[in-house]
């Protein structure tokens, strides 16, 4: 079992690999599906603000957006350029 500072180890190297693999992508670059089968890199961002929601629920705060999780949570469909419904990659990044 995690410790709270293993936790928040485990949590800032998270956000750390994240910024490293997608900063500087645009939002189009972004809903690109791959050619193999998967989801685009929008949804996986996504799918991890949705999981952190799970984890805010759990400690007991404030999920960081409820619409991720309608969105992005298990099972979903991918996220699509033109499907009103997904988010913009600084939106997600800024989850």
């Amino acid at each position: 079992m995690f410790s709270h500072q293993g936790l928040i180890t485990a949590f800032n190297r998270n956000h750390s690999y994240i910024h490293a693999h997608v900063d500087g992508l645009s939002h189009a670059q972004s809903v690109m599906q791959p050619p193999v089968a998967g989801h685009c890199v929008n949804w996986i961002l996504g799918h991890i603000d949705s999981y952190r929601n799970n984890i805010h629920e759990l400690l007991g705060l404030q999920p960081l957006s409820l619409a991720v999780n309608v969105r992005y949570d298990k099972d979903t469909p991918p996220a699509l350029a033109d499907s009103p419904d997904v988010m913009q990659i600084g939106e997600l990044l800024a989850l």
